[in-house]
């Protein structure tokens, strides 16, 4: 539950750009305190900062807050017959890099796949500390639940009957 409402917390940042804590609380349901708590330690991790203070309705001004960006990236591939894209992003979306190269993915296996991903977070000059995930897409019946391929035409002979 705690990461559930934290990954809620952060969404909501990144969709609002700027937003204060009870801005955050409203939005969310949760507490203020819940929310208090959530961004002090998105804070301390370095995926949020505050960035001012927000105009006063009378009363204390709110402080905003902002994701930081350069916190952390994601990589986005895309498996295609001859080629393998790839695309590193920082946590909001914005594309550092992107590139394709040229390579038979139905018969290279995946070292060789996953070389180009590791050439482009070099390139990017991504630490591997500071990557959150890798995204893998490729056309076909894709059991999202399951987190399988059931069919790829790329793959068609992975899925062939003896």
């Amino acid at each position: 539950m705690r990461r559930m409402n934290e990954s809620a917390v952060l969404n909501l940042i990144k969709g609002r750009g700027t937003v204060s804590r009870i801005e955050l609380a409203r939005s969310s349901g949760l507490s203020p305190a819940a929310v208090t708590r959530i961004t002090r330690g998105l804070i301390d991790r370095g995926l949020v900062r505050e960035t001012g203070l927000d105009t006063s309705n009378g009363g204390r001004r709110a402080v905003l807050l902002q994701l930081q960006p350069s916190a952390g990236f994601v990589v986005g591939v895309k498996l295609m017959e001859q080629s393998v894209a790839v695309a590193v992003t920082d946590l909001s979306a914005g594309v550092l890099l992107q590139h394709t190269t040229q390579l038979d993915v139905r018969r290279a296996g995946p070292a060789a796949v996953a070389e180009p991903i590791r050439q482009a977070l070099r390139a990017a000059y991504v630490p591997p500390e500071r990557l959150y995930g890798i995204g893998v897409g490729l056309s076909g019946v894709i059991d999202a639940e399951a987190g399988v391929c059931r069919y790829s035409g790329i793959f068609a002979s992975l899925f062939a009957k003896a």
